[in-house]
């Protein structure tokens, strides 16, 4: 009698995939075992943070596991799983724009890369650095102070000598700022690739 492995590779894949819509967790382990280390490289290589990519990716296989009875309906697998990895490694970018406490230069795109997704998350990175060295002194200062720094309102709003609500109010405007030119960016560039498609 054949054994599992003896089937063809797409035929394994769909066995097991059908395994664990019904809820078998062994089967949603050679799933996990399978794909995960693709899917953690393809998470860095757009973020360039190993730690937060294995994480990350952790995180996709923990979601897919709790919403199993909601994807019955995926035709292709793979293409799922990539693109759960691109809006979860996105959605990372524009949360270190937000929150970190990391140098923004400090992200360096790596070399040799040459997918879609990976072009797309370096241009983002150079296109909001672009923005912020743009803006008027006092507003990237303070900017910088907080999401570079990490300083507290309080504490940037003591260094600088001005009240705290000015600082509260450049960060709003420098964040409203950077989420549209962020959903601008995103917008044109994937109607760029529609038409070299």
């Amino acid at each position: 009698m054949s054994s599992l492995q003896d089937f063809p590779y797409m035929i394994i894949d769909k066995i097991l995939i059908t395994r664990f819509l019904a809820g078998d967790q062994k089967s949603f382990d050679k799933i996990f075992l399978h794909y995960y280390p693709n899917i953690q490289l393809f998470i860095n290589g757009i973020i360039h943070q190993k730690e937060d990519s294995e994480n990350i990716a952790q995180d996709i296989f923990v979601k897919l596991w709790q919403s199993r009875t909601s994807v019955a309906h995926i035709q292709n697998f793979d293409s799922y799983l990539f693109t759960m990895a691109k809006h979860a490694a996105f959605h990372y970018l524009r949360k270190e724009v937000y929150h970190s406490t990391e140098p923004i230069g400090n992200v360096q795109p790596q070399e040799d890369h040459s997918s879609e997704d990976e072009i797309m998350a370096k241009s983002l990175l150079e296109y909001i650095r672009n923005a912020i060295d743009k803006m008027p002194e006092k507003q990237k200062e303070i900017f910088l102070m907080s999401r570079r720094d990490g300083l507290s309102n309080e504490e940037i709003a003591r260094k600088l000598h001005i009240s705290k609500r000015t600082v509260e109010n450049h960060i709003y405007h420098t964040l409203c700022y950077l989420k549209k030119l962020i959903l601008l960016f995103i917008i044109i560039y994937s109607i760029y690739l529609e038409k070299i498609r």
